[in-house]
């Protein structure tokens, strides 16, 4: 009866297969954990960045799918070790039964157990010690995630305090223009303000309303933004718990600046709100104090239009009395009256230059005529009022 041959050794199927993928992703693992340190040591010197520690976290992907991938093989390899660990004890079964558990038979087909079992237990270290890979890289992934949400969480909560902090920059300005105002205003009594008074709280009132206008402005451009970083931080949140859970460390972070950014957005709408209510104030109170401005203007018209007509009534019955003393001084003689004539003729050229509104020069001109009256009545041997 023929032996039938058994081998210390067996070849599992795919064997080449799985050494040479595996070799092929070590390979891909040494050269992914050369690019990690070098990207670790260019941050540690200078300290990270979103951009760092995006990068960082690429390559643990990258990681995690090349482990993952050498699980997968190493899985294979162990499945098919296993197959061919019960076949071979099978058969080593078979010919201690038959040719007797001392036999050569018997003894080779124990070593091809022993052997295929080493190969067995060897590929399933190795998925062991994968899998704590990928355990590890899983963890300082979501450290990484972690960490980089966090800087940018800082970032968008130290934009918010610098929104905040430009907006109450406008408040210590209005303060002052407020304080201005006051000092303006007290100086006089509100119900006999000058011209002058009035243009002053006009000047004044046209600085705030130009202040608070900046101010809402600033305000819209806060409220904007706020709206974007409040958007983000929401979408933070609930991926954070999503991944790590709701009462996780990473999702309560998120929660907080998402409470920073509402209050901030609410703060600011209040503020855009009284802004509009003080400019609609102010722009009130500009109106108010320009119909004082025009009463006043008007006043005074009235009044220099009265004191005109007054000149121009002087003017006239000046002329009228001219008329009168010109018959006279024809009788004296030509010399008299060529002199009176040249008196009276100025009278009656500061007369009408007194209608176009020239007070002042009227004024002079009815002194110039009451000096050259004194003159004809000399003369003519008479009184001024003959």
């Amino acid at each position: 009866m023929a032996k039938r041959e058994i081998g210390t050794s067996l070849k599992l199927d795919g064997e080449a297969q799985f050494k040479a993928a595996i070799t092929n992703i070590n390979q891909e693992l040494r050269v992914l954990s050369s690019e990690m340190g070098a990207a670790v040591s260019s941050f540690d010197k200078s300290g990270a960045s979103i951009s760092d520690l995006k990068a960082k976290g690429d390559i643990y992907g990258k990681q995690l799918d090349s482990q993952k991938e050498k699980l997968s093989v190493l899985q294979s390899a162990v499945e098919t070790a296993r197959t061919a660990q019960e076949k071979a004890a099978q058969t080593a079964a078979e010919m201690a039964e038959k040719y007797g558990a001392n036999s050569d038979e018997a003894k080779k087909a124990s070593e091809a157990v022993s052997a295929v079992t080493k190969k067995l237990n060897d590929y399933q270290i190795q998925a062991n010690n994968t899998t704590k890979n990928i355990n590890q890289l899983e963890a300082a992934q979501r450290a990484n995630t972690t960490e980089l949400e966090n800087f940018q969480l800082k970032i968008d909560s130290a934009q918010i305090d610098k929104l905040t902090n430009n907006i109450k920059s406008f408040d210590s300005e209005l303060n002052l223009l407020a304080s201005e105002l006051g000092k303006v205003t007290s100086s006089y009594d509100k119900n006999k303000a000058s011209a002058n008074d009035l243009n002053n709280t006009n000047a004044v009132l046209e600085r705030q309303i130009a202040a608070q206008k900046e101010k809402q402005q600033a305000l819209n451009a806060a409220i904007s933004e706020a709206s974007n970083i409040l958007q983000s931080a929401k979408t933070k949140a609930a991926e954070m718990a999503d991944t790590y859970g709701e009462n996780s460390v990473e999702a309560e972070n998120a929660a907080k600046a998402v409470a920073k950014a509402e209050n901030a957005l609410n703060d600011y709408q209040i503020q855009a709100n009284n802004t509009t209510k003080n400019i609609n104030q102010l722009e009130a109170a500009q109106r108010s104090n320009n119909e004082q401005i025009e009463k006043l203007q008007n006043a005074w018209l009235e009044k220099l239009t009265e004191e005109f007509k007054k000149v121009a009534s002087a003017a006239g019955k000046a002329a009228s009395e001219t008329a009168k003393i010109t018959a006279k001084t024809l009788t004296v003689g030509i010399d008299a009256g060529v002199k009176a004539l040249t008196a009276y003729t100025g009278a009656i050229t500061a007369a009408a230059t007194a209608v176009a509104g020239l007070c002042k020069e009227a004024i002079e001109t009815g002194k110039a005529f009451d000096s050259s009256m004194s003159q004809v009545a000399a003369t003519m041997g008479t009184t001024v009022d003959q």
